[in-house]
């Protein structure tokens, strides 16, 4: 997530993994989530958060992985050293970090797009991108989070606001960020922001300062972890 908007941020919590921090910060490239609150991102470690790996169809891409992950089947090279090595005419907007290589999609017939990068498969067709069972619209200057596979609970911060996506299986949780400017007046805009997780969806209501959580509405509070159901497929909860 390059580039610091200022307008929101996504913290992904605590992982038990050698390269993962308390807390990991998932700040969204231009236009995307990023606002900072408590201190910056971590530049001393790259892979505590997802990085970015291009943008297709006008949608950024962002992919968790470990260090000895390989993006490429057909390259010798780890992600740490991906990160490493400069690229003529890359422009860095991880101010330092670095990013991962483009991702060449594989076309199938009938014109569907797989990007396989590391353990991950993002298919694109119909003007949908489909990540681990779920699907999210092409919308330009979006911006989608792809994680490692997991079992049970998925919790991250957005705004400050402490998430929790409840779940007892295993499977791929994805966040899906994009965001409109709206005129509120007086020649001022206001930014309505979406997330969407699974099968959830979280609006912001800019002018009344609340959310809409599935629809219903939700006043955040930092002391209160919000649990966004039905973010999970129903056919796949025991």
């Amino acid at each position: 997530m390059p580039l610091s908007s200022e307008k929101s941020k996504i913290l992904p919590m605590a992982r038990q993994h050698p390269f993962h921090r308390s807390l990991v910060l998932l700040t969204l490239t231009t236009g995307c989530v990023t606002e900072a609150p408590k201190g910056a991102r971590d530049r001393s470690d790259p892979f505590s958060e997802p990085l970015p790996a291009g943008s297709y169809h006008g949608v950024n891409l962002y992919f968790e992985v470990a260090p000895e992950d390989r993006p490429y089947e057909d390259d010798p090279r780890t992600a740490a050293e991906w990160l490493e090595e400069p690229r003529e005419g890359v422009i860095d907007l991880l101010g330092g970090i670095g990013r991962l290589p483009a991702v060449l999609p594989r076309i199938e017939p009938g014109g569907r797009e797989v990007y396989a990068l590391a353990d991950h498969r993002v298919v694109y067709e119909h003007g949908m991108f489909e990540v681990g069972g779920y699907r999210y619209p092409r919308l330009p200057g979006a911006h989608l989070y792809v994680y490692k596979k997991r079992q049970g609970n998925f919790e991250f911060f957005f705004r400050n606001q402490r998430i929790v996506v409840p779940s007892d299986i295993t499977w791929i949780p994805s966040v899906f960020h994009s965001s409109s400017d709206e005129a509120a007046g007086a020649g001022k805009l206001l930014t309505r922001e979406v997330l969407q997780v699974g099968l959830a969806t979280i609006e912001t209501e800019p002018a009344a300062g609340v959310w809409l959580v599935n629809g219903r509405r939700f006043h955040p509070d930092p002391l209160r972890p919000l649990e966004l159901t039905g973010a999970v497929h129903a056919a796949t909860r025991r």
